[in-house]
């Protein structure tokens, strides 16, 4: 091989090397493992997903941002994208409304239900099912909303006079992830919520997030 061909060679193999490094430095394109149950079922823990800078973040969209952990320190964090600045934000009896809107109507969620042992035995049948805590008299389970309304499983819900000291603390209101509100949106942030709505630290627990942290768009399909 000419020498002229090797110096040619070794440029190309740098500004591919260069290329690719730039591409995911820019978060253009980011591969992120799905860890937690927080999304399902829309993201399922375990997999895969893809996002990108280049997709402009829309509502109800899945993003991938930076946060602050006081005990992991500086971590990406994937939720759904639920309102944005200037818009009024309420849950009642953990349905969540935007602008009096309810955005939960639109989407395939999960919540916690209260079973009987007997409902159990059906439960465990069914490849939804993942983890379920013995309380008193019943089992509490995370189930998709469509299979708890076929069944007529009972929602763990919290009472509007029960505050939950995490929320309470971060937004110095007397609220609880069940009934939180009403709360309009500050300039340049966002709040974002995942779609196991009772096994998500989401901002109802971790606050609400710099537009600026918003590192890409998750496609789902």
């Amino acid at each position: 091989m000419k020498k002229n061909h090797i110096i040619l060679l070794i440029l190309a193999v740098i500004l591919i090397v260069g290329g690719i490094i730039f591409f995911f430095n820019q978060n253009l394109l980011k591969t992120y493992h799905i860890s937690t149950t927080a999304n399902e079922p829309a993201l399922e823990q375990g997999t895969f997903i893809i996002s990108s800078s280049l997709w402009k973040p829309k509502k109800n969209d899945f993003v991938l941002f930076k946060h602050k952990d006081s005990v992991f320190g500086i971590g990406a964090y994937i939720y759904r994208l639920i309102a944005t600045e200037g818009d009024t934000l309420r849950i009642k009896n953990s349905t969540t409304f935007i602008n009096s809107s309810n955005v939960d109507s639109s989407l395939n969620l999960k919540h916690a239900y209260f079973i009987s042992e007997k409902q159990m035995n059906n439960v465990m049948d069914n490849p939804d099912y993942q983890e379920a805590y013995l309380t008193q008299d019943s089992y509490l389970v995370h189930l998709k909303d469509s299979i708890a309304a076929k069944n007529d499983y009972k929602r763990n819900l919290m009472k509007v006079s029960e505050p939950n000291p995490i929320v309470s603390k971060v937004y110095n209101a007397n609220w609880n992830a069940n009934f939180f509100g009403p709360l309009v949106i500050p300039e340049n942030k966002i709040f974002v919520m995942g779609d196991n709505r009772d096994n998500a630290m989401d901002s109802r627990y971790i606050g609400l997030i710099d537009e600026e942290e918003i590192i890409g768009v998750v496609r789902t399909n």
